[in-house]
């Protein structure tokens, strides 16, 4: 995938992210680790270095496959990509709170891996990194899925795609260092209107 594909696919999911006001929420997810998912602590936060998160929902395979998902819906450009944003235990967090979910995620990850397997011999995260782009192309394009074999897949790519927005969104990385927000900022002055028609 070109360079200014990623990057006009990078600057829409960004347009996505600000329109649906995910910079009104303190950063969910941290480089290595979930910060306070609940909001609810008994003391400070300890580092995320000394937190390693620890999956709650996926096995090992499973969060190995949502993590390279989700990096390849965001990756890395002049900033981190969703892999260091941490979006895949963002992912586990919210999947662990919602029956749906994981049934989505179940089904979705186990088509995946046997579309895979039936179109390159092997495992989603085992093929290489064009035949995944290749395979996500495949079913992130389709038009009329009524009909198709893998209109599964392309249910399954809209949920991942959705929830790795919102969470890339959501963590500091793409808080701070994508959308550049940051905070509410103390004015040492505040400037009148400088249109002739509003001057007294």
């Amino acid at each position: 995938m070109s360079d200014e594909k990623v990057t006009s696919r990078r600057e829409a999911m960004k347009g996505i992210a600000i329109i649906a006001g995910a910079i009104a929420t303190e950063p969910f997810v941290q480089i290595s680790g979930l910060a306070n998912p609940t909001h609810h602590t008994a003391g400070p936060v300890a580092p995320a270095a000394a937190m390693p998160y620890q999956p709650v929902f996926f096995n090992e395979h499973q969060y190995k496959t949502v993590d390279i998902l989700s990096e390849l819906i965001i990756p890395v450009t002049d900033t981190p990509g969703a892999s260091a944003a941490g979006v895949v235990a963002y992912i586990d967090t919210v999947v662990k709170e919602d029956a749906k979910l994981q049934g989505a995620y179940r089904q979705g990850l186990a088509w995946l891996d046997q579309k895979a397997n039936a179109s390159y011999g092997a495992d989603f995260v085992k093929i290489k990194p064009e035949s995944q782009h290749t395979l996500l192309t495949l079913i992130s394009t389709l038009k009329d899925t009524s009909k198709d074999e893998n209109a599964e897949g392309k249910d399954f790519f809209r949920t991942i795609k959705n929830m790795t927005i919102d969470g890339y969104y959501t963590s500091k990385i793409g808080i701070h260092q994508e959308l550049h927000y940051q905070g509410n900022n103390y004015l040492t002055e505040f400037p009148g209107c400088n249109h002739t028609e509003h001057k007294s």
